[in-house]
Order: structure tokens, then C-alpha cells, then sequence
């Protein structure tokens, strides 16, 4: 027969088992050990202290943010021998059960795994028994949100009207599911996502205690990977520790969390900018040597994110827009079949880019600045030269436009202007059509260069113009969709969708249906931009 042999260390006052897992070891005990939610412990203390108690509480954030272990400390105030306290001793006889988890008044449920309303009936039924050694018997439902609907409706006046003896701790990671008839009865309190630099200053602190050596890159990185949760950074900590025997090194941290290495982004990305064909041959053999493209993803989006806040690899307005542009592929990346070929896609695009850089030399050099002045100087010329014609000259070029109505073209709204010395009146708008005598090949070229630069200043809209199978007709933008029209007639009328049009010339929107099927996808769209809007489908009789 084997026996477990349990080695115990005390440090500080606390016993401690080796054996532990460190998100368990280093658990809050007090409120003043809990980090980044003092909003939420400073009134719980004042409660305590005034002896306020209230009958129901909800505790809503995100996992590893502090919910259950403010609720134990919350049971531990309310129970404390040394009376109803903000400060637990955590010596006393009801202290140390409700730590290891022994108290029989302070009941944790788990309503993931007991959620029916049977389960709820037989706590119902516990409910009426006073507590066995304590003041308060304290009920911590953990998950809430995950209790069905006649669950909840049979706690209903259970939680309204408990016994005085009996407070009632809701912890869940959703509170969306929770119904109103229950959030009404209880006392909210929000817990907020930790920061990086909270995770990080939790982590440092045990590997002083734990006596861990450790590079500070490799606990930045677990604070970051962690998304502000202790309890997954803990645990990620101590894995590491493990394999590294004692030590918490980024290399290990790099290849325990399959996190692509940022020179690895760098070079590919200087790769892109100098040669497109060569920067695909790296990114394939990447692939082949197992790293993931959503990978290289999230580490390019967490060098942008590094470089908002501290300027580096790249200066902070680089980074901004190297993020619009990579908020706008996320959707893409995380849904797609084909994540390496969104990654080519994306490259390109970053490639083409005049107004971004990479470091060069500790300097941020244009990406492919001169390709990409030359193609935005081309559709500047296309979109916004001034014309010079008299009144008779347009009529004229009108009436070559009129028998040209199959050809792609574009023109703004003519602003009529007198001339004192002639008194010729000239139009001051820019004309973004094609030189008459052009075939439909270039005038569609012309059109493809006007949607991409749309691209750059508002994705949605440029979204809408490809759905819409975008042509111009004099000075009539036209777009065809398979319904839905006063949900697209609206998305043409918002503000900045005029700016944008604006930049481009003035047009008249029209709208027109098309028996096709339709793309569901587009609705997104929308219920970004209209998050209140009832979407009705507007038939075409």
C-alpha cells in the first residue's frame, strides 16, 4: 500500500501545502490581499464594518478576477469569531474551515453541475435549518448563470425572503443570463478584468516567495497570454516552473504557450515590404514547421498593442493604424478555413500601405512608399482633377456620357463659379470619370482603385460597395442588393458614410433590388453600426 505524504511549510502565519496549486496557495485571504477590485472590496469592508448586511449578492466578471475568493472572504467577515469583522483573523476555529473549505455554513455550489430545479428544491428545503456553528449560514452559487429557468424560478422568493441567518453569494461569469427577476432582488458588483501589469506585479511576488528565479519578458508574457485572469496566469506559472526545474525562462514560456517569437514578426514583415514572393515562401515555411497562422496573428496584433502603449517596435501612430487594419482581418481570421492565406492577404495589404513603417536602423521607414504614392497620386488624378469647362463644353461632354451608359463612371456635382474677366463659368468639383474613349476594362480598373482607397477610411462602407456591386452612371452611384434596402438606405445616409463619399465626389445613392440569394454575412455590418435595429427584410414584388 502507498501513502500520501503531504509535506507543510509555514510562512508568514499561513500554513501552506507543497503539494498545492499555486492559484490555490496564493488565494486572497483578506480584502486587502485582493488586487485591481477595490471598488468592489472598499464597500463590501464599509457593509461589514456598519453591519449592513444585505440578503443577496451578484458578483459578475470575468473568470479569475477575484469573485469566488472575495465571496469566502465576505462568508469569513461574517463569521468570524472575533465578530462581524472586514478583517478576519483567519485563526479562529470558523476561519479555518471556511479556508479549507470544511465549514458546513458556508455552502459552494457549483450550478454548472447542479442546475435543475430539483437540486434548487433540496437547498430550499436547507434553507430553513439555522446555521450549525456560525451566525450566518452563507450559500456561494458559483456559475450562476448556467442554472435553467425553472432552477431560477423556483429560488425566486427563497432569495427574495431568506431567513435572517441566510445570505446568498451569486458568482457568474455572464450576468446576461441572469433573469432580471433575479438581478432585482440582489446587490450587483461588477469585477473588472485585471491589467498586465496587476498579473504581472501577482506573478513577480509568488516566484519571491516560491524562491523561483525568472526573466521578466517570460512573466510579461504569461500576464499578457493570462488576458487578466490570476488564476490561468498561476497556473501557466507554475507549469513553467515545472518544466524549467525552479526557473521561469522566456524560452520555455515561448515554446510552453506555442507564442511566436517577435523577431520572427518582424522579419517576416520586412520580408512582405521588400518582396512580396519571398515573404510567402517564409510564411509557408513557417506553416510547415508547425507554427499556426492564427499564431503569428495574435502576435503581430500584441506587438501593436505594445507599441500603442510604449512606443516600441514601432512609434505609437504606426501602430494605430497597423491596428484598424488588423481589427478589420480578426473576424476573417478567426472564422476562416484558410488562415494562411488571410495571412498573405494581410501582408499584402500592409505591404501596400504608404502611411505605415517598420524600424529600419531604429527608424520608421515607409512601407513601399513610393508604389503606394504612385497608385494614390493615379486615383487622385481619376477622382478629384479639376475640371475646366464652359457651360457648352459640359453640355456637350454630358451628352457623350449619356450614349456611353454602359462604361463605369463617376463625377461629382457641379459648383458653378462666374468669372469676373470672361464671365465663363468653370466647375470647382472634382469629375472622377474616365477620359471618353476608354475601354470598360480601364474604366472598371478606375473603379477598383476609387473602392480600395474607400477602403482605407471606412471599412464598412467599403464592405457595402463590394456587396452592392458598385457602378456610377453619371453622377448616380448605383447599388444593387437582394433586399434589406432601408437597412442599407440608412447605412448610405449615416454622417460619416457622407464624409466619405464626399472625399470622392458628390453623388446621388440609388438603390435597387436583385433576385439573388443573399448574403446573410453583411447584417453584421449593420448591427455594429444599428446595435437597437429591428432587421426586417424588405421584399421586392
Amino acid at each position: 500500500m502507498k501513502l500520501l505524504v503531504l509535506a507543510w511549510q509555514k510562512n508568514d502565519g499561513k500554513i501552506y501545502n507543497k503539494d498545492m496549486a499555486l492559484y490555490r496557495k496564493y488565494r486572497p485571504q483578506t480584502f486587502e490581499e485582493v488586487v485591481g477590485q477595490s471598488h468592489v472590496t472598499e464597500i463590501l469592508t464599509k457593509a461589514l464594518d456598519n453591519q449592513m448586511i444585505s440578503h443577496a449578492y451578484l458578483f459578475a466578471g470575468p473568470k479569475g478576477s477575484g469573485k469566488t475568493s472575495c465571496a469566502r472572504i465576505f462568508a469569513k467577515g461574517l463569521n468570524c469569531e472575533t465578530g462581524i469583522t472586514s478583517k478576519p483573523c483567519n485563526e479562529c476555529e470558523s476561519c479555518r474551515l471556511i479556508n479549507e473549505g470544511h465549514s458546513l455554513d458556508v455552502i459552494e455550489i457549483d450550478a454548472a453541475s447542479n442546475r435543475g430545479v430539483d437540486e434548487i428544491r433540496e437547498l430550499r428545503e436547507r434553507v430553513k435549518y439555522r446555521p450549525a456553528q456560525s451566525r450566518y449560514k452563507v450559500y456561494i452559487i458559483d456559475e450562476a448563470h448556467m442554472l435553467t429557468r425553472e432552477a431560477f424560478n423556483a429560488l425566486l422568493k427563497t432569495l427574495e425572503e431568506p431567513p435572517e441567518y441566510v445570505v446568498f453569494v451569486l458568482a457568474t461569469t455572464d450576468p446576461q443570463k441572469i433573469p432580471p427577476t433575479v438581478l432585482s432582488r440582489c446587490q450587483r458588483f461588477r469585477f473588472k478584468k485585471l491589467t498586465s501589469d496587476e498579473v504581472f506585479q501577482i506573478l513577480e511576488n509568488v516566484c519571491r516567495s516560491e524562491g523561483f528565479s525568472y526573466q521578466q519578458e517570460a512573466l510579461e508574457l504569461i500576464a499578457e497570454v493570462s488576458d487578466g485572469a490570476v488564476r490561468d496566469a498561476l497556473n501557466l506559472l507554475e507549469q513553467i516552473s515545472v518544466v524549467d526545474e525552479g526557473k521561469v525562462s522566456i524560452k520555455t514560456a515561448r515554446f510552453l504557450l506555442n507564442v511566436v517569437e517577435d523577431e520572427v514578426i518582424l522579419d517576416l514583415l520586412k520580408t512582405a515590404f521588400e518582396d512580396m514572393d519571398k515573404a510567402v515562401e517564409r510564411l509557408a515555411q513557417l506553416m510547415e514547421s508547425g507554427v499556426e497562422a492564427m499564431e503569428l496573428f495574435r502576435t503581430m496584433k500584441s506587438l501593436v498593442r505594445r507599441s500603442v502603449f510604449k512606443n516600441k517596435p514601432w512609434p505609437r501612430d504606426v501602430a494605430l493604424e497597423m491596428f484598424k487594419m488588423l481589427e478589420s482581418y480578426n473576424f476573417i481570421m478567426e472564422r476562416t478555413e484558410f488562415p494562411a492565406v488571410a495571412m498573405v492577404a494581410l501582408l499584402s495589404e500592409l505591404r501596400s500601405e504608404a502611411d505605415l513603417g517598420i524600424p529600419k536602423g531604429g527608424e520608421s521607414v515607409p512601407l513601399s512608399q513610393k508604389n503606394a504614392d504612385k497608385e494614390k497620386t493615379a486615383v487622385a488624378e481619376k477622382l478629384q482633377e479639376p475640371a475646366a469647362e464652359t457651360k457648352k463644353g459640359k453640355k456637350d461632354s454630358n451628352q457623350k456620357r449619356e450614349a456611353l451608359t454602359d462604361d463605369v463612371e463617376a463625377e461629382t456635382v457641379k459648383e458653378e463659379k462666374e468669372s469676373e474677366s470672361d464671365e465663363q463659368v468653370t466647375d470647382a468639383a472634382a469629375t472622377p470619370v474616365t477620359a471618353v474613349g476608354e475601354d470598360s476594362s480601364q474604366d472598371a480598373t478606375g473603379l477598383e482603385s476609387w473602392i480600395e482607397n474607400v477602403r482605407s477610411e471606412y471599412v464598412p462602407l467599403y464592405v457595402v460597395l463590394r456587396e452592392g456591386k458598385a457602378r456610377i452612371e453619371g453622377e448616380r452611384l448605383i447599388l444593387s442588393f437582394p433586399g434589406l434596402l432601408h437597412m442599407y438606405r440608412r447605412f448610405m445616409e449615416l454622417p460619416q458614410v457622407q464624409k466619405v463619399l464626399h472625399n470622392y465626389g458628390h453623388f446621388k445613392v440609388e438603390l435597387q433590388t436583385e433576385a439573388e440569394e443573399k448574403d446573410e454575412s453583411v447584417l453584421e455590418i449593420f448591427k455594429q453600426v444599428f446595435p437597437e435595429a429591428q432587421i426586417e427584410e424588405v421584399k421586392n414584388n
